[in-house]
């Protein structure tokens, strides 16, 4: 007799080989046949909407569209017209060879070559009447800075109020240095060896109001107090060039001095500097420390290397430099306060996003949205042509962006002003009637921030704010920034309810992928060799809050992984080749106690998923998943189960419970995978026997819910022990 016969052994013609690569393209052609998705579109409907606003996006499309571009004019004008926005001359990052200002997200960190140098500044005032121990010696405060070319723009010398100064006799001059940094300098000027003497000690406050001697210019620099000066590096006196830095610039405001900034656009000191007219500022370094090593001012020059900003466009160094740019006020209208507030409301994933950007709002500049481009959204203010002044009004601003949603913004550029105003409008100040133009354009960023209000508030199946903004971590500084401080500004809340955040791919050993070195992996090469099924699979086994590593090693080690959860599925599969859902379904009081115990441990596993969906946790998701088909199922249940399947009179009670329980968990864990294994999950969904009420599609069904009825406690404890006890049985042999 030929027992083999009398086995209910498995039959399936779900194939054991994935062959991902080409059976991909046919069910992307069955889904479009079948409308797949306008059909979950429609089975979705009367359902909240969870609302994933995707960006950030660019102004490269067609300019002429003015559907978009005339919200971005008409939210412009809205933080005009409240008073958020200003003409202003400011020190920004300015990009001598792009020749414009940029945005922080448009600045890019790199390592820099720079001559760092130390330069005395002899007192024009007598030092003597406030420190009577220094009367009648030279004394001079010495500096550091990274940045010789700014020398020539030096207005002031900042110190720090409570720290203690000390002023060192050596080589018959006075140097006047912290008392922290003496060992540090002397090393520095090269006066190790040197005899020295401290003639007096004191706080930095009784400074205030002193002047020294411009080494290279005729005038003075005022002695000033600064919370920002530290003990970090140099002598704890700090070059002060109001028009070449933000912390200078504002200090400067305190003490009003002038924001001078001699460079022009393309990074040239101006004619009224002397020595240096007409030198491109980083040639000029050398320049100035040979000029003020000739006037006896240098006191040490040593070359460094250091993190410095570059323009994320050409890649080239920039600068900080005061122009007259158009400026959006984070005090005005407590912009600053509210936006931290509104930090607080949203849930950021993962948690350290909200400090991350609460620190960026918190210590912020006013954002510069003006750009010296010819291309872009303009800025749409008017001046008069008599009196200068700046005129928009809610009646031009609402002309214009009825012109622009009908011709594109291309209108601000190809018509005069007479004719982008409504008619008869007068200057206000002095009546005049003839007008010019702006001619900066917007920040791309204030563009792509405004794209909630040209999305989000245009659409009827839309609504504001959105669930859900997901973008790299940089745009903590980019999109996130824009879109939050945009809506803030106009409506007085966030734009989204939560952001996500992940870090960038890089290669097997954390590597930052290049061309030249040759560990770039594309896309649509490893969808040829592995299937798109298995990029998906590394999108969500990875933990997007670092960086994402992907090598082949990875890709096969997840190739081998989703073998496992295809092989367990075909399994199941071919256990179920005899059972009539409707007719075979075993009622759960009805199922022996080990197949009760498998539906226990599956409504774990789908509270547990769906938690981690909702947390958008992918990685927990699949691991989940993973293991509970390789330990709960194919080491522990399955494989017990093995014998009553094939053993069992095919129709017995016991065969039926366990075809039952393997439907139920096959079912939910198909439809608990297919976010992440699409196509496969189709594929086994096509596989599992019909029943009345069965969806098209897996994409047409929800999750499944926890059944509370599967989750007696005794019952797992009970079962649990079993099931151990079996599996030690089993490994004996």
């Amino acid at each position: 007799m030929d027992y083999k016969q009398t086995l209910n052994l498995p039959q399936t013609d779900f194939p054991m080989k994935a062959s991902l690569a080409q059976r991909e393209p046919e069910m992307l052609k069955k889904w479009e046949d079948m409308k797949i998705y306008h059909k979950i579109r429609e089975s979705a409907k009367g359902k909240k909407p969870y609302i994933l606003h995707d960006g950030p996006p660019y102004a490269n499309g067609n300019i002429h569209l003015g559907t978009a571009l005339n919200k971005i004019i008409n939210e412009f004008g809205k933080l005009y017209l409240n008073g958020s926005v200003y003409k202003g001359k400011k020190p920004v990052y300015w990009c001598a060879t792009c020749k414009t200002a940029l945005a922080e997200a448009e600045v890019e960190y790199a390592d820099h070559h720079t001559p760092s140098i130390y330069v005395k500044f002899a007192f024009a005032t007598d030092i003597g009447q406030i420190l009577p121990k220094l009367a009648g010696q030279k004394v001079h405060m010495v500096i550091w800075t990274t940045t010789p070319w700014t020398i020539p723009a030096n207005l002031a010398i900042a110190v720090k109020d409570d720290f203690v100064y000390s002023a060192v006799k050596i080589n018959g001059e006075v140097l006047i240095v912290a008392k922290d940094m003496i060992d540090y300098c002397l090393d520095a000027f090269g006066y190790r060896d040197k005899e020295h003497e401290i003639l007096d000690e004191f706080k930095g406050e009784v400074l205030e109001g002193q002047k020294c001697m411009h080494p290279l210019v005729k005038r003075h620099s005022l002695l000033i107090l600064a919370p920002f000066v530290t003990l970090e590096a140099g002598t704890g006196a700090v070059h002060i060039a109001p028009g070449h830095g933000q912390e200078d610039y504002e200090i400067g405001l305190e003490y009003g001095l002038d924001n001078y900034a001699p460079v022009d656009d393309a990074g040239m000191f101006t004619e009224d500097v002397e020595h240096f007219a007409g030198q491109f500022v980083f040639d000029a370094n050398d320049n100035v420390i040979k000029k003020l090593d000739e006037v006896g001012a240098l006191m040490g020059h040593v070359p460094m290397q250091h993190s410095y900003p570059h323009c994320w466009r050409c890649k080239k160094p920039i600068i900080f430099r005061s122009t007259e740019q158009w400026f959006i006020s984070m005090e005005k209208n407590d912009l600053r306060k509210k936006a931290l507030a509104a930090i607080d409301e949203v849930e950021w994933i993962p948690a350290w996003g909200h400090d991350r950007i609460y620190g960026m709002v918190e210590n912020r500049p006013d954002w510069c949205i003006s750009r010296q481009r010819l291309w872009g959204v303009p800025i749409t203010v008017f001046y008069c042509g008599r009196c200068k002044n700046e005129l928009l009004t809610k009646e031009i601003l609402d002309h214009l962006v009825a012109l622009v949603e009908k011709g594109g913004a291309d209108v601000w550029f190809e018509k005069e002003p007479k004719d982008l105003m409504p008619k008869h409008t007068a200057c206000p100040h002095c009546h005049g009637i003839e007008f010019t133009k702006e001619v900066n354009i917007l920040d791309v960023w204030f563009d792509s921030g405004v794209s909630h209000a040209a999305v989000l508030e245009k659409r009827a199946d839309l609504s504001s704010p959105c669930d859900l903004y997901l973008e790299g971590n940089d745009q903590h500084r980019g999109w996130f920034h824009s879109s939050l401080l945009e809506s803030v500004g106009t409506r007085g809340r966030a734009p989204y309810k939560s952001v996500l955040t992940h870090g960038f791919v890089v290669d097997g050993d954390g590597k930052k992928m290049s061309k030249s070195v040759g560990n770039v992996i594309s896309a649509e090469d490893a969808v040829a060799q592995y299937g798109a099924e298995i990029l998906r699979l590394w999108v969500a086994a990875e933990d997007y809050t670092d960086d994402i590593r992907i090598s082949d090693v990875i890709l096969k080690r997840l190739t081998e992984a989703y073998r496992r959860i295809r092989n367990t599925s075909r399994f199941i599969l071919g256990n179920l080749y005899d059972f009539n859902v409707d007719a075979d379904f075993v009622p759960y009081d009805s199922m022996t106690e080990m197949d009760r115990w498998a539906l226990h441990r599956l409504q774990e596993i789908i509270r547990r998923v769906r938690e981690a969906y909702e947390r958008h946790q992918f990685h927990t998701v699949f691991y989940t998943l993973y293991n509970y088909c390789t330990v709960d199922l194919s080491a522990l249940y399955l494989d017990v189960l093995k014998d009553r399947l094939y053993t069992n009179r095919a129709a017995s009670a016991a065969r039926r419970s366990g075809q039952t329980a393997m439907f139920t968990i096959l079912n939910a864990m198909t439809r608990l995978l297919a976010p992440i294994l699409t196509f496969t999950a189709e594929e086994v969904w096509a596989s599992l026997p019909g029943w009345r009420e069965k969806e098209e599609s897996v994409h047409l069904t929800q999750f499944p819910e926890v059944n509370t009825q599967f989750l007696p406690s005794p019952l797992r404890i009970k079962c649990v022990l079993f099931l151990k006890r079996t599996w030690k049985t089993f490994a004996l042999f």
